[in-house]
């Protein structure tokens, strides 16, 4: 039995051995396990850390890519640690951005644990229309007509170049890859010529593609367009029965389509690579050679959804926080009712009314005039400094004259503004709708004190007014009291001064002059070259005269029949050889005004007027979510002006300032010298920024415009190298104009016009950029007696453009009957890519970013050797994404990093 009890005894010890042995492999398992799981769950935070680091960069990305195309840094999150970096290579709208991301977990190795690293890789895609002096995306088609486009321009659609015997230039840096024109569609020619020609001339329709330096001011390269560019086409008239490009063609509103194959080798542009290879583009591209569409948002999608994370409460503006000051300013080309004076040859159209009673405010019922002339009172709610012209309607007869007053004056003598007192002030001699007023109503030899008598002179002379070029085939010059489709009360006819009398100029500089004479009895013969001289007292023809230099008056229709020999000739002397011929008339009219003269102005827009200069880095708009922090990053992350009111904004910031106005957008000189609002008439003494601002300047800040609604050149505090009068655009004896510069400002707004460039009815102002040039009312210019014309300078940009059609917003304008549209190119005003945008563009301009890649990087060290790479090389100072050393860099590195992959 005890023999028994020791056997269970050494068979118990042997079990309890082995479970023992069992239970601490099992428990040796068990916690190996465990340690996997831990070290597995570290890796996983570290990969999602290492994710968390690319979502910032990339979040950062769309909000402040200048401050983070290319960065380096490192941040604690989740117990961790990542390490970020981003490079961006940049094309053409496109932007593309390498994304490095080590995530480490947990901050550092301890003696129970070592850190765990997980690398990611991603590439994101950034498309930007601030890299273009100007990015269309109008649905249709764009047409440049007559353009001097200083920058590379890109168009999502069809471009058609040469519209109405005009031609085009783009011109762009020699150091920026890629064509000066780009469309995503096709590019055509569609020259056409004045219909006078029997044949299109040497002058017109060709195109020219360049690179070199970009000047400081251009006035037309068409003189010598090779010269100082490194690279230029210039495609030269191949003829009228051409088929090629660009070439004439045969009729109006006929297009040749842009063949590269045949014509594209002119354009062509060679160039080395740091490694010594070459590579060559296009300095033209459309579909066919590499064109391609680049999507950016719609000026509809501008929203106060899209950018309330990003407005600075204190700037979010309102009636009730403006920031600035709230007033009422007056703007000409709103509202206002376009008149064709039409019918006939010599028709005109260029005169423009105060607008339909909806749009418009009445001054006093009755214009009480004296001998010296009138007061007119303005509003006390109306901003001084906008009041430009004052229209003067008759009671009796208002659809027959709507002039403006103080458009062409005689030496600027007519019409004044007391800006200090309120008042316009009106003295004689007037000049309204170029009709003459010598006198108060009842003077100057009118029938009664219920008429006002007017002289007008129609034509070309030496002081400038408007051409008349009459041939025998039409031999009539139409009379303006006519042409509001209203019966006449008969042009005066009266011996002397105020009978009708015509002129022919001509010679060389219209010296000579011809006093052309009234058949007798006011009676042209029928037949084709004379005319008959009669006995008034027996009747009879005496003898019958050439009809040379003979008129005749048809009074109850406003018309004034010439007198030629040879139809389709010139209504001209025969002794001139200069091929200049113009015909000039002088008549008198006289106006109903028993019923009272009325005096308006056009109706009043309620604005916020801010200047940009009283912004600096200390009250500027921040983004809320960094506006307190002290981090020197996180202090260049600037929030948005935000408007829902109407603004007017000039000057000279001292921090970056992009504006989103929801409503429309007046604007005036930025980051250039601008009239003293305080002395709105010294034209010629303006304020100069401090210091002087050269064009795209490193010193300026740059400005976004983001308008919902429509954006309007405000000449107001524009300035004048030479003296101007009251403000009113009207070029004084010396000539001057008014111009504005935008410096360092991207535009990005909706499209007014919407034409489609395949009508042959187009006309040629719908050709050109959808901006409207506020303050010039009578643009086209006006001429009067006594010849001083109403005029603003082109605007002169220095920037980036985006446009693109909007219905909404060209519904609006036409039912605002807005009366002028245009940013041209010309010898005054010059439109120009700042190369600065390259690298500080104004921030917050609506882009797409998204990622076209994303990986895992399975050694870590390569990432980590990229991300310290990279951040040595940023340190120089010498990182940048526009220069061959970066790129060269930045391809080693990544030639590294993926390598030993």
């Amino acid at each position: 039995m005890k023999r028994r009890k020791g056997s269970i005894l050494i068979l118990a010890m042997f079990l309890l051995t082995v479970v023992t042995l069992l239970g601490g492999l099992f428990l040796t398992i068990a916690v190996g396990n465990i340690k996997l799981q831990v070290k597995d769950s570290e890796r996983q935070k570290a990969f999602w850390i290492a994710k968390a680091g690319v979502a910032e960069l990339v979040h950062n990305l769309r909000g402040y890519y200048n401050l983070y195309e290319q960065y380096n840094g490192e941040q604690e999150f989740g117990g961790g640690k990542y390490k970020i970096g981003s490079a961006t290579l940049i094309g053409r709208g496109y932007h593309n951005t390498l994304v490095v991301s080590v995530g480490q977990y947990p901050l550092e190795t301890t003696e129970i644990t070592s850190v765990s690293k997980y690398a990611l890789v991603a590439e994101v895609s950034m498309n930007t229309p601030t890299d273009y002096l100007q990015f269309s995306d109008t649905g249709k088609v764009q047409s440049y007509y007559r353009n001097t486009l200083i920058g590379p321009v890109h168009v999502n659609g069809d471009v058609i170049v040469g519209r109405s015997w005009g031609n085009g230039a783009f011109i762009k840096s020699e150091n920026e890859y890629g064509p000066a024109l780009e469309a995503s569609g096709k590019i055509y020619n569609g020259c056409d010529w004045d219909s006078d020609s029997a044949e299109p001339d040497n002058s017109g329709c060709y195109l020219l593609a360049g690179e070199g330096p970009i000047p400081t001011s251009i006035t037309s390269p068409y003189s010598n367009p090779v010269i100082p560019y490194s690279k230029f086409a210039y495609i030269t008239p191949a003829g009228f029965a051409s088929a090629g490009w660009p070439g004439w063609v045969p009729s109006h509103g006929a297009l040749w389509p842009y063949n590269a194959r045949t014509h594209g080798a002119p354009f062509v542009v060679t160039k080395s690579r740091p490694d010594g290879s070459e590579y060559k583009y296009n300095l033209i591209d459309d579909k066919d050679t590499g064109g391609r569409e680049i999507r950016v948002p719609k000026t509809n999608e501008i929203t106060y959804a899209k950018y309330k994370d990003l407005i600075d409460p204190d700037w979010h503006i309102t009636w009730a926080n403006p920031k600035g000051t709230v007033t009422n300013i007056t703007n000409e080309v709103i509202y206002t009712n376009p008149i064709s004076y039409g019918p006939g040859y010599d028709s005109v159209s260029d005169g423009y009314g105060i607008g339909n009673g909806d749009h418009r405010e009445k001054l006093p019922d009755t214009v009480s005039f004296s001998m010296n002339g009138a007061d007119i009172s303005i509003p006390a709610d109306r901003d001084m400094n906008y009041i430009k012209y004052v229209c003067l309607r008759l009671k009796a007869t208002p659809e027959l004259f709507r002039g403006v007053v103080g458009v062409a004056q005689d030496s600027d003598s007519s019409y004044t503004i007391d800006r200090a007192a309120r008042k316009i002030k009106l003295s004689f001699p007037m000049y309204i709708d170029r009709f003459k007023f010598q006198l108060p109503p009842g003077y100057w030899g009118a029938p009664s004190s219920g008429y006002w008598r007017g002289r007008k002179q129609k034509g070309l002379a030496s002081d400038n007014l408007q051409t008349s070029k009459i041939t025998c085939q039409g031999r009539r010059i139409y009379l303006p009291s006519l042409y509001a489709g209203v019966a006449v009360d008969g042009i005066v006819a009266e011996t002397g001064t105020h009978g009708v009398s015509v002129y022919e100029k001509f010679g060389e500089n219209l010296a000579s002059e011809i006093v052309w004479k009234q058949a007798p009895n006011n009676d042209l013969s029928l037949t084709s070259s004379t005319l008959a001289i009669y006995d008034t007292s027996t009747g009879t023809v005496t003898e019958t005269i050439s009809k040379w230099n003979y008129f005749q008056v048809d009074y109850a229709q406003g018309v004034v029949q010439l007198g030629c020999e040879t139809n389709g000739t010139m209504c001209s002397n025969a002794s001139d050889t200069s091929g200049s011929h113009y015909i000039e008339v002088i008549y008198s009219h006289d106006f109903k005004v028993s019923d009272g003269v009325e005096a308006w102005i056009h109706e009043k827009q309620k604005v916020v007027k801010l200047d940009l200069g009283t912004i600096t880095e200390a009250n500027c708009p921040r983004d809320p979510k960094f506006k307190d922090s002290v981090n020197l990053t996180d202090r260049k992350k600037y929030g948005v002006i935000f408007s829902e009111v109407p603004m007017v904004v000039w000057g000279v910031p001292k921090a970056p300032v992009t504006i989103v106005c929801m409503s429309d957008l007046y604007v005036g000189p930025i980051n250039a010298p601008y009239n003293d609002p305080s002395n709105i008439d010294n034209w010629i003494a303006p304020k100069n920024p401090n210091p002087a601002l050269v064009q795209d300047s490193p010193d300026a800040k740059a400005v976004g415009l983001i308008v919902k609604g429509m954006l309007l050149y405000d000449y107001t505090l524009g300035t004048s190298s030479s003296a101007v009068f009251n403000s009113t655009f009207s070029a004084g004896p010396t000539g001057g104009s008014k111009g504005i510069i935008l410096n360092k400002v991207a535009i990005y707004h909706s499209w007014i016009h919407n034409p489609d460039p395949y009508d042959a009815s187009i006309v040629w102002y719908k050709d050109r950029f959808g901006m409207i040039g506020m303050g010039g009312a009578y643009q086209p210019v006006m001429g009067s007696y006594g010849g001083l014309n109403p005029k603003t300078g082109s605007p002169t940009l220095i920037g980036s453009i985006y446009y693109c059609a909007d219905s909404n917003l060209i519904t609006e304008a036409a039912a605002k009957k807005v009366s002028d549209a245009y940013l041209s190119s010309n010898s005054v005003g010059t439109v120009v890519y700042a190369n600065s945008f390259r690298r500080n563009p104004p921030q917050h301009m609506p882009m797409n970013v998204f990622m076209t890649n994303y990986r895992i990087l399975n050694n870590y060290d390569n990432a980590e050797t990229f991300l310290s790479g990279l951040a040595n090389y940023l340190a120089t100072g010498a990182g940048t994404v526009y220069n061959a050393e970066f790129s060269e860099t930045i391809t080693k590195l990544v030639d590294e990093m993926e390598g030993a992959n």
